[in-house]
């Protein structure tokens, strides 16, 4: 004999189910229909114009003349530069073409021994006379009027540096430009922007901004040290196989301007105010961004 089952059970049952559906509906309907506010706050970094940079003409080790903060002009010298690689290159052919020169002597009536001695002893001697340009060049000039500030990264005094790296600038309070870094997902928005505005974070001063360009497309390599977590920044990084810093995801490049005094390297922040948009989309790009970040190492 089958046994007596409660009449009541099903109607309960059908309530619980539809209720259970009634709260997924609505859960769905909040995170699709509800229009959240959106701002994007990025990392920024004041940068000093291309021209205001003082760069190493040759590679070797450096010497400092001028601490950094001190008011230089344009005829002083800031940076010394000791050519150790040159200098023994040097050394190497004066004694090359030393035996030239005793070639030419010892040739005689040897005409062919002569004409090859002669035209070594002139390749020689062009190349030592294109060194001896490239070690006058080891004193750096300031170039400019204006206060001079060492590098982000920091140099130390003996420390190698290669040819066309930066050894700082020298700052006259003009010309700043203000670098940010946007993730490629969230680029497409940017034709959207309600509005700008920064702030130091050194002092909390607010910032009034303008975009005034944007990289063509995005980049994993970071190029300012100042944005990687080893930097003192907020993004992290890995060495590509060239040794530079490669972020977990891609970020275009923005430029903005402010018409308020900024410091060289001075840390901001940046934030965008965007239209409101579903909620669930902003859930989703911050979930990928945190999936990425943690496990995209």
């Amino acid at each position: 004999m089958a046994p007596a089952t409660d009449p009541d059970l099903k109607p309960h049952a059908s309530r619980a189910w539809f209720a259970y559906l009634m709260v997924v509906l609505a859960a769905t309907y909040g995170l699709i229909g509800w229009q959240a506010p959106q701002t994007m706050t990025l990392p920024a970094l004041a940068l000093p114009a291309p021209e205001a940079e003082i760069r190493s003409p040759v590679a070797g080790t450096v010497r400092f003349r001028h601490p950094a903060g001190q008011r230089v002009t344009a005829d002083q010298v800031l940076v010394e530069i000791e050519p150790f690689e040159l200098l023994e290159l040097a050394q190497r052919l004066t004694l090359e073409q030393r035996r030239a020169q005793l070639d030419i002597e010892l040739a005689g009536q040897d005409l062919q021994a002569l004409e090859q001695a002669e035209i070594l002893n002139d390749l020689i001697q062009e190349r030592l006379t294109l060194i001896q340009r490239q070690v006058q060049q080891s004193q750096v000039l300031a170039g400019r009027n204006g206060e001079y500030l060492v590098p982000a990264q920091g140099l130390i005094i003996g420390q190698r540096v290669e040819r066309g790296q930066t050894l700082g600038q020298v700052f006259d309070g003009q010309g700043m430009q203000i670098q940010a870094l946007m993730p490629e997902d969230s680029a497409a928005r940017l034709s959207e922007v309600a509005g700008v505005i920064g702030w130091s974070v050194a002092d909390q001063t607010e910032l009034q901004l303008r975009v005034v360009g944007r990289s063509p497309a995005g980049s994993r390599i970071i190029d300012q040290p100042g944005f990687t977590l080893d930097g003192g920044g907020t993004i992290a990084t890995q060495q590509d196989d060239q040794g530079r810093a490669q972020a977990v995801q891609a970020y275009i490049k923005l430029w903005l301007e402010t018409d308020q005094v900024l410091r060289p390297y001075e840390r901001l922040w940046i934030r965008f105010q965007l239209p409101d948009e579903p909620l669930a989309f902003r859930l989703y790009r911050a979930t990928r961004r945190n999936f990425l970040t943690w496990f995209g190492r």
